[in-house]
């Protein structure tokens, strides 16, 4: 049986961060890109679906950054592409498929 899922502390998430290198956050940003644009293939409603989720844990996880760090710290800064990569994509598969622009509230629901 699979454990409950937790939001890790502002403590487990500094622990986590404090090795991560430029480089590092370069390579991870890569990959994401690459999967994000895989995604980009399959317009279903599905995977708008899984789109708005990951825009939802994103929004958490540049949140849970900028306690920790402010706003100028460099794994803040990727976090925040990454979001900001996420919603243009949900902006270009809205207006692709005719669906228009949602409001913003409808993504946390």
């Amino acid at each position: 049986m699979d454990a409950p899922v937790t939001r890790a502390s502002p403590f487990q998430i500094a622990s986590r961060i404090k090795s991560v290198t430029q480089a590092d956050l370069h390579i991870h940003l890569k990959r994401t890109k690459e999967m994000w644009s895989m995604t980009m293939q399959s317009t279903t409603p599905s995977s708008i679906h899984v789109l708005r989720q990951q825009i939802v844990a994103g929004r958490g996880k540049l949140q849970d950054l900028w306690n920790l760090y402010g706003a100028t710290n460099a794994a803040v800064l990727a976090a925040s592409a990454e979001l900001d990569h996420l919603i243009c994509q949900y902006h270009q598969l809205m207006n692709r498929d005719g669906m228009g622009l949602p409001d913003y509230p409808s993504l946390t629901e």
